[in-house]
């Protein structure tokens, strides 16, 4: 199995490679949009802007959206916010691989960062054997807003004395998956979505 991740120059690279080798699976480190194919599955990778991840695919963006639609593809934190279409962030197209925007995340602290629970939205094999409401660690200012409710995963809500607010924390569309949070820094259930993804990969492989 072949994971080839996004490296894009905002992206959390040491964790998220490390967690992907622990599965089994081999890792490739793509530096331009191309290197990512051939692959057996994509992760675009968490931390930093929108306008600075956006820049990445720029010149390959359709190509490149085109292509991800045949293989299995995860976007974590700032990699869930470019499977859209734009955001309030700033400058810059999306992948418009999930209709939608990103907006910044209406709570009283932002940015939001530590454990929050997330629930899921019926079956998902991302969150297969994971206690739903299991807590992930989340770093972030800005959320996904998917048009279609149908592509919202999972959701989770940050309450605190006199008001609460509910965000979008994973999406889901066909063979495109993204997660607001970090599972490469959420521990063991991190881990296993991270293998979730990764055997998702292979079994999509083994039906080609």
């Amino acid at each position: 199995m072949k994971i080839s991740v996004a490296c894009y120059g905002v992206g959390n690279m040491h964790s998220i490679t490390k967690a992907v080798r622990l599965t089994g699976a081999e890792v490739r480190v793509a530096k331009t949009p191309s290197e990512l194919f051939p692959a057996d599955g994509i992760i675009l990778p968490g931390v930093g802007s929108f306008s600075a991840g956006s820049r990445w695919f720029v010149e390959e963006r359709e190509r490149v959206a085109e292509r991800m639609r045949e293989v299995p593809v995860l976007g974590i934190c700032l990699g869930c916010q470019l499977l859209l279409d734009s955001s309030e962030e700033g400058a810059g197209r999306g992948l418009s691989l999930i209709p939608g925007t990103v907006r910044r995340l209406s709570a009283r602290k932002v940015p939001n960062t530590g454990w929050e629970r997330v629930y899921t939205r019926g079956e998902n094999m991302l969150f297969s054997g994971i206690q739903n409401g299991e807590a992930f660690y989340f770093v972030h200012s800005f959320v996904p807003v998917p048009a279609n409710s149908e592509d919202v995963a999972a959701s989770t809500t940050l309450g605190w004395d006199g008001g609460a607010v509910s965000f979008v924390s994973a999406v889901a569309h066909e063979n495109i998956f993204g997660v607001q949070f970090h599972p490469e820094k959420s521990s063991k259930q991190g881990l296993r979505l991270i293998g979730n993804f990764v055997e998702y990969c292979r079994r999509v492989n083994l039906c080609r």
